[in-house]
């Protein structure tokens, strides 16, 4: 395991996931579990209450294995994890997320590291959009979204402020979303127009009713519109104008740093 994940982030990380469907997942080997994690990341969809794993799944560890160990021909890494997570910006922001110190980047990366490869590719679809809108215009954008069953949320905050402006807006961005999505934990992780991470946030309470906060949402409920038109305004649960069939909160208005 510790050959293969060599990081502590990556070991760590498939510990955990591995303890948690110790009752779902059986395989006559347990190497044959850590290459299932190599190839697809150790995530089960909730759907099946229980997952066997043929051994026939291991024959590129063996593989690896052998020509790490004993110079046979073949590839020493398994393709899978190990080879795509670092061409995504999502892997790539787990990588620099190790190399800090702050338990809430630290905790993030765990959580980061248990998503399915489709939704990591979709994450950091998202992120390289901001990234690159904040690149064009110099102003600050914001990516947000929930993980998993909806008790975890993200927000990715784009920004080139200085430290002492952007961390609390961070953290107010991210306590706002995580009441209107009801979450139980929400972090955030700011990004320069680099990509490179500044700070995060990690916010864990269970949800309570906050008169403040439902100011905040009647207030927002129906925002202005954009400069020189008159066109009707746009409701946070409205489709968005610009046609992606998505609700103007879960497109658009994220970008626009609401």
């Amino acid at each position: 395991m510790t050959e293969m994940l060599a990081s502590p982030l990556l070991f760590l990380s498939y510990l955990r996931q591995r303890a948690l469907y110790s009752d779902k997942l059986s395989a006559g080997h347990e190497q044959t579990i850590l290459a299932y994690h190599l190839k697809k990341n150790l995530w089960l969809d909730d759907k099946y209450d229980r997952v066997v794993l043929d051994d026939d799944i291991g024959v590129e560890l063996d593989i690896a294995m052998g020509a790490r160990r004993n110079g046979l021909p073949g590839k020493k890494t398994p393709e899978g994890i190990l080879t795509e997570l670092p061409s995504t910006t999502l892997g790539r922001m787990v990588a620099k997320i190790e190399r800090r110190s702050d338990p809430a980047t630290i905790d993030l990366g765990m959580v980061l590291l248990t998503l399915s490869g489709d939704a990591i590719r979709k994450a950091s679809e998202g992120v390289d959009k901001i990234v690159a809108l904040a690149k064009r215009d110099g102003k600050q954008h914001d990516v947000s979204g929930s993980i998993g069953d909806g008790e975890v949320g993200l927000t990715v905050h784009c920004s080139d402020e200085p430290l002492e402006r952007r961390a609390p807006r961070l953290e107010m961005h991210c306590a706002r979303r995580k009441y209107i999505e009801r979450a139980a934990k929400w972090f955030g992780v700011c990004v320069g127009a680099d990509g490179d991470v500044r700070c995060g946030v990690n916010l864990e309470f269970a949800w309570s009713y906050d008169p403040a906060m439902e100011r905040w949402i009647e207030e927002e409920a129906s925002p202005a519109p954009t400069a020189g038109t008159r066109g009707p305004r746009v409701g946070r649960n409205d489709p968005c104008p610009c046609g992606s069939g998505r609700k103007y909160k879960k497109c658009c208005l994220e970008s626009e740093g609401r």
